[in-house]
């Protein structure tokens, strides 16, 4: 392979003094690019992968900005190196970007790369040929998240290896534009080997209330028996999850719950299932949802609209920067604590998605959908923007810009008609300037363009925000008068069961395609 005619050294390691000189004698570099590390705990870490001629570098950044990671890096930043002969294969997600390197002796890596994966393999997998005169075993899974497939330290030190399976059967020379989502996991690496808990929640937690019904299921709060501290129940029955074809939603949603963290958006705090049910255990937002919100008071002050408004697009930049779209911002989605700051919640519409790429599906609610997606040009995270745009316009006009009865109208007004403001509900130029700049039918025209959220953070209609102090939550100015810890005034409640939770006739086989399709279930946190 021509390794310096393909340009695999992204981050110009070769031409780095500080690099070279941690290298042995004879090695020369083959590969190098960055990617996300994942820590034992799941974190995400930015770091640079450098293959050599004989060695993997795990290297770790001067700076976390992407912007500086070609200015690496002193010997004392290389976090680790194996040596290739010691890498036992390689653990491969089939519906995502995750693999693993099994390194037996020691203890593995999970990493995350959106759009070089196979080229690391490739590269990996013809250096370890010419090394070992063999081929790197390479294994194949349907999960999302590679964390069963990934030996920790932790377990190192037990004798626990998570390698497991039959290698697949793949010619080693067709791995750099491999698409792996066209293979089917061998047999003997399904799921269905996998023993499933059957948590008996009622020992656990009182059900208190049925809140309401989300998009994947009920919302009921629940009271830890042992701490007394409140919280809610998603709760999901498996066959609902099959037959309404929202099973790629609970995957996605199960694993950004755990792996974001994010002052503005929803946190898991447990996860677990029953025989015939999927439960995710949240923070109970004692002001309901914003759509509430807007129902009781018609429509919003500006301040207040701006107070919420910086809360979420720092949400979003978040999401954006790791490479996921949200795409299903709507006040429904908007959950208020009791001292009125929010978060986004019902994380099943998320995209993984390069920045340089385009998505084409249509999702997401038709008042907020951005003319790429009606047109069918493909998207990217602008859209987001659009549909940030479009949710100040609803808070502080109490409509939405473009709104009408008749779909197709909806969608022409959305693809063709400049967004119009009353003249009866005054607000600020700034205001009006911020909604309109992210309501640009072209989305390169858009505000957040150039810098994503850096762009609306700087935009003039926030020149008196302290971001700082959002994240810090120190301002009281829109608390709630919620005194009682059960006061329930921004919900429709009903009185709740275990027995009518459990009162569905349940479909086995149903059930059973659950159980093969979704693994790795439980959560504590």
């Amino acid at each position: 392979m021509d390794y310096q005619s393909q340009k695999l050294d992204r981050e110009k390691c070769g031409k780095d003094s500080r690099i070279l000189s941690i290298l042995e004698s004879g090695e020369q570099i083959l590969l190098s690019t960055c990617l996300w590390k994942f820590s034992h705990i799941n974190k995400q870490q930015e770091r640079i992968l450098l293959i050599t001629n004989k060695n993997i570098y795990n290297i770790t950044p001067q700076s976390t900005l992407v912007n500086f990671f070609s200015k690496v890096v002193s010997s004392v930043r290389v976090k680790r190196k194996i040596a290739i002969q010691y890498v036992a294969g390689v653990t491969i997600s089939k519906c995502g970007f995750e693999f693993v390197l099994h390194v037996p002796d020691e203890y593995d890596y999970r990493y995350s790369s959106l759009d070089f994966r196979e080229k690391i393999l490739s590269t990996l997998s013809d250096v370890y040929q010419k090394i070992l005169k063999k081929s790197l075993a390479i294994y194949l899974t349907d999960d999302l998240t590679l964390i069963p497939y990934t030996t920790t330290k932790v377990d190192a030190k037990k004798g626990i290896c998570r390698m497991h399976g039959h290698p697949i059967n793949i010619d080693p020379q067709t791995l750099s534009n491999f698409d792996f989502s066209t293979l089917k996991a061998p047999e003997d690496n399904q799921k269905q080997q996998v023993i499933r808990k059957n948590y008996i929640y009622s020992q656990h937690y009182n059900l208190l209330k049925y809140l309401y019904q989300g998009m994947l299921g009920q919302v009921i709060l629940v009271q830890h028996i042992k701490s007394e501290k409140y919280y809610v129940f998603k709760l999901m029955q498996k066959q609902d999850v099959i037959t309404t074809d929202h099973l790629n939603h609970a995957q996605i949603e199960r694993k950004l719950l755990e792996t974001f963290d994010h002052p503005f958006i929803i946190k898991l705090v447990q996860a677990f299932e029953t025989d015939d049910q999927l439960v995710f255990v949240l923070p109970f937002y004692q002001g309901g949802d914003l759509y509430t919100h807007l129902k009781k008071e018609t429509r919003l002050k500006e301040e207040r609209v701006k107070f919420i408004v910086a809360q979420l697009l720092l949400a979003l930049g978040y999401v954006h920067d790791r490479d996921y779209l949200y795409r299903d911002l709507k006040p429904e989605n908007i959950l208020m604590d009791s001292n009125g700051y929010v978060v986004l919640t019902d994380l099943g519409l998320c995209k993984q998605l390069p920045n340089n790429h385009l998505s084409y599906s249509f999702t997401g609610s038709a008042e907020y959908i951005a003319p790429e997606m009606i047109s069918a040009t493909g998207y990217n995270r602008m859209i987001d923007w659009w549909m940030l745009g479009i949710l100040a316009y609803e808070l502080i006009f109490g409509i939405t810009p473009f709104y009408c009865d008749n779909q197709s109208q909806l969608f022409e007004s959305i693809q063709e008609r400049e967004v119009r403001f009353s003249n009866n509900i005054s607000i600020s130029i700034e205001c009006k300037d911020f909604i309109t700049n992210l309501l640009k039918k072209d989305p390169k025209e858009r505000l957040g363009y150039k810098r994503d959220f850096l762009d609306l953070q700087l935009h003039q209609w926030f020149k008196d925000c302290d971001f700082r102090e959002l994240i810090r939550k120190t301002n009281q100015t829109w608390k709630l008068n919620l005194n009682d810890p059960l006061d329930l005034r921004f919900f429709e409640t009903e009185d709740i069961t275990y027995e009518s939770l459990n009162a569905q006739q349940q479909d086995k086989a149903l059930i059973q395609k659950f159980n093969q399709e979704f693994q790795n279930i439980e959560f504590n946190l």
